[in-house]
C-alpha cells in the first residue's frame, strides 16, 4: 500500500468525496478544535480543515504523500500542528484523548485482517477526547463493509453515508471542457453533497462514510 500511494499522490488529491466529507464535518464536528487526519494522504482534507480554522495533525503511511502534503501546505501558507509518516494501526506518536475530532478516510480500505482493523479503530478511539466525533470511510462492497463495522473498537456510530451521494464516481466523469466542465463539476459536487446522507443512495456509491463518536464513558 505504501508504494501504491507513493505513485498515486496526484490522483488522491482530486477525490470527489472531499465535498461530502466536509459536509459531514460541518454537521457533526465542533466548530473549533484539534483534528487528526489519519490516512490524510497528500493533505487535501488538511488544507480545507485548516482553512476552516481547525488545528490539524496529518498522519499517512506514504512518505511521498507526506512530503507532498508538507509542500502543498507550505505553498498555501497553512501551518498544521504536525505532518507525520505513520500507520493507522499504531498511532503512538499521537497522545491519548487529545483530539476534538478525526478523519479515518483511507486505512480501512486496505487493512484486510480483522486484527488490523480492530487496532486501527482502537487507536482512533484512544486519540479522541470523550464524546469526540470521527468520520470513518469504508469500501462499499457489503462483505468488506461488514468486516469493517464488525471490529470491536468501542466507538458508537450513526447510519452510514454515501461519500458520492447519487453521483457515484469521481469528478472526472463530469465531462466537457472549459466553462461546460466547470459547470458540470459544480453540479456534480452540489448533488453529491445534497444526497450523501440519503439512505436510498448508499448502494450507488463506491465508498461509505460512518460518523462515529467516542462515548463519554467507556464501559
Amino acid at each position: 500500500m505504501r508504494s501504491y500511494y507513493d505513485r498515486e499522490v496526484e490522483r488522491e488529491w482530486g477525490r470527489l468525496e472531499l465535498v461530502t466529507t466536509l459536509h459531514l464535518v460541518s454537521r457533526y464536528f465542533p466548530r473549533h478544535g484539534h483534528l487528526a487526519d489519519v490516512g490524510g494522504g497528500p493533505g487535501r482534507y488538511a488544507v480545507e480543515l485548516l482553512r476552516h480554522g481547525y488545528r490539524v495533525t496529518l498522519v499517512d503511511l506514504s512518505p511521498r504523500a507526506v512530503s507532498f502534503a508538507e509542500g502543498k501546505l507550505a505553498e498555501l501558507g497553512l501551518q498544521p500542528e504536525a505532518v507525520l509518516c505513520g500507520d493507522a494501526r499504531d498511532l503512538a506518536a499521537l497522545p491519548s484523548a487529545a483530539f476534538d475530532g478525526a478523519l479515518l478516510m483511507g486505512p480501512l480500505y486496505h487493512i484486510v485482517d480483522e486484527d488490523g482493523r480492530a487496532r486501527a479503530i482502537s487507536e482512533l478511539r484512544r486519540i479522541l477526547k470523550p464524546g469526540a466525533p470521527a468520520v470513518v470511510a469504508f469500501l462499499n462492497p457489503w462483505g468488506i463493509l461488514h468486516a469493517g463495522r464488525a471490529a470491536e473498537g468501542g466507538v458508537r456510530g450513526r447510519p452510514l453515508r454515501g461519500s458520492g451521494g447519487v453521483r457515484s464516481g469521481d469528478a472526472r466523469r463530469a465531462g466537457g471542457d472549459g466553462d461546460h466542465r466547470s459547470k458540470g463539476l459544480g453540479n456534480v459536487l452540489r448533488l453529491a453533497e445534497e444526497t450523501c446522507e440519503l439512505p436510498q443512495y448508499r448502494d450507488a456509491t463506491e465508498h461509505l462514510h460512518a460518523v462515529v463518536r467516542k462515548p463519554t464513558q467507556l464501559g
